[in-house]
């Protein structure tokens, strides 16, 4: 395990992703790739058969930030991006970096309202948008929250619920909009710029200015803003690579959206600090996702669970020897059996499984376990903590710190910490506390470090008085011959509060009823742990980031609850 010495020794070694990386910004890091690796492919846009070398990279994003900034855009402008995985998003973000900007990443999947609150809290200058995506038209919604953009011209905006909104950038598909600049526009009204406006702007950038906001998942209320600085996605990016081994000889398959912190951080950045490649690839439910791993030779995947089981059913579908190369894949946003992970390795040839634990305000990496790690342990741990994250548990009743295998929440500081969410006083003193930053989850870890997560504080629940972890229930029940995954939510029961719910996905072919369960579930576990409903799904709902959307399992077993 390496210790913080070590990393600080490790910074400052000539080596390609660790060379002095924690004091360069975004813009700074490409600059630095491109001179290493000119020709060494940095994205695979595999559906757009787009490919970018790093020497490509830095050019078409210089050209970018120039023309962003020959449009207008200042230090610290907040730029709203609206696109989903594709080349354009890597080169929009590293643009923006590059011009000063502050990059606002929204959930390509909101609707009107949700985007309305968002853009009004972030208070955008200028928005990117890629039209045409996942069947909604954003340029709609913008003219169904602000109608006088219809009439308006490029770079002639003025609206009433968005005062700042200065410019519209569009891509793909459509054609032009009266309001909206193309991006192409602007791309070469850049190459006709001097660098010289990008060494200006460069010089007044700052390691600890904000350099992009990410929203939470939002899967209750609005999504908070979470705004990190340069330093601290360099450092979490290292630690990523640390953990990952990753190499210029990696291709890095890019499953979460960009917008996500897995997907901006823990996908994108790391690749870039690696010198390795990313594949993007955008749509999870086609099925070319496995033809993807195989025609581009990916050798990492970071994905959720459901992903990972979608590639393996897929694969046993078609029949055959698949040709992969994966040496890792990296689990993040739910546990997985131990039973999958074998079973993967055997159907994916996939050499090692690491799981990691993070949250998007803390940069967003915390935990994870290791290479070496055996499966037992990656499938019923999150490792342990990265060197620079301190940490403690805490009592949820007393808030006392407790010791070795004590069940509490996780508190935690580090350096790649945000400090608070964007206007939201109320939510920031919620979460913060003394410096600390409560995360929500509950866990216990003992005298190794070992960090076992017991559930989220938000879904615990109350049977009696009586406190139910949903995530071990989950855990049970996903060793059951007939089960292939499970979520329990609580739903409510007017004798004792709530009552234990589970939403089961089935192996193939196979049939289960709440008798049989509840039987087979008798003596194995606590009686008031049983689940007392269950449903039969085929897949679970999902949030944008591609975890399971409880919020709606929640609201769906409140509404099929028989009251006794």
């Amino acid at each position: 395990m390496m210790d913080k010495s070590q990393l600080i020794e490790n910074q400052k070694n000539d080596d390609p992703y660790r060379c002095s990386i924690s004091n360069r910004t975004l813009g700074e890091l490409i600059h630095l790739q491109a001179s290493r690796y000119p020709d060494h492919l940095a994205v695979i846009d595999y559906l757009h058969d787009r490919r970018l070398t790093y020497q490509e990279l830095d050019t078409v994003s210089d050209d970018l930030a120039k023309g962003l900034i020959h449009l207008g855009l200042r230090q610290g402008d907040h730029v709203a991006v609206i696109i989903d995985n594709c080349w354009e998003h890597v080169v929009t973000k590293l643009a923006i970096s590059k011009a000063g900007g502050v990059l606002v990443n929204v959930n390509i999947h909101e609707k009107a309202d949700m985007l309305r609150r968002l853009l009004e809290n972030t208070e955008c200058s200028i928005m990117i948008i890629k039209q045409r995506m996942k069947n909604r038209d954003h340029m709609e919604m913008l003219y169904e929250i602000c109608p006088e953009l219809k009439t308006q011209t490029a770079g002639r905006l003025q609206t009433v619920l968005l005062p700042k909104l200065r410019h519209i950038i569009v891509t793909g598909g459509g054609g032009a909009e009266g309001c909206a600049w193309q991006l192409n526009e602007i791309l070469k009204a850049g190459e006709q710029c001097s660098d010289q406006l990008l060494e200006d702007r460069a010089k007044q950038l700052d390691m600890d200015q904000t350099a992009t906001i990410i929203h939470t998942s939002g899967s209750s209320g609005t999504p908070k803003g979470v705004p990190l600085t340069h330093r601290q996605m360099m450092l979490n990016a290292l630690e990523h690579v640390y953990f990952m081994k990753m190499t210029t000889d990696d291709r890095l398959c890019v499953t979460a959206p960009l917008f996500h912190s897995l997907g901006c951080i823990g996908s994108m950045l790391t690749t870039l600090m690696a010198g390795a490649t990313m594949v993007l690839f955008d749509d999870l439910k086609h099925e070319g996702v496995l033809e993807l791993l195989v025609k581009e030779k990916c050798t990492v995947m970071s994905c959720v669970p459901t992903i990972l089981l979608r590639l393996m059913h897929h694969a046993e579908e078609i029949g055959g020897e698949q040709k992969l190369h994966l040496r890792l894949c990296v689990i993040a946003g739910a546990s997985c059996p131990e039973e999958v992970f074998r079973h993967a390795s055997e159907v994916l040839h996939i050499d090692h499984f690491m799981v990691m634990y993070g949250m998007t305000e803390a940069g967003p990496g915390i935990s994870s376990t290791e290479l070496q790690d055996p499966l037992r342990m990656v499938s019923t741990t999150v490792g342990r903590f990265w060197p620079m994250v301190e940490w403690k548990i805490r009592d949820l009743a007393t808030g006392i710190t407790l010791g070795e295998n004590q069940v509490g929440e996780i508190c935690i500081k580090g350096p790649c910490v945000t400090a608070g969410y964007i206007r939201n006083i109320e939510e920031t003193e919620k979460a913060f506390e003394d410096g600390w930053l409560r995360t929500g989850d509950i866990a216990t870890v003992d005298r190794d470090g070992i960090i076992r997560l017991k559930g989220r504080c938000k879904d615990i629940i109350i049977r009696g008085g009586e406190n139910i972890s949903p995530k071990e229930i989950e855990d049970f029940l996903r060793q059951h011959p007939k089960i292939e995954d499970a979520c329990v939510v609580g739903a409510p029961n007017r004798e004792f509060g709530e009552s234990v719910y589970a939403f089961l996905i089935l192996k193939p072919e196979q049939e289960l009823c709440l008798e049989e369960l509840r039987s087979d579930c008798k003596g194995k576990i606590s009686t008031i742990k049983i689940p007392e409903e269950i449903e039969i799904l085929q897949q679970f709902p999902l949030t944008g980031s591609g975890k399971i959307a409880k919020e709606e399992l929640k609201k769906i077993a409140a509404e099929h609850t028989r009251f006794s």
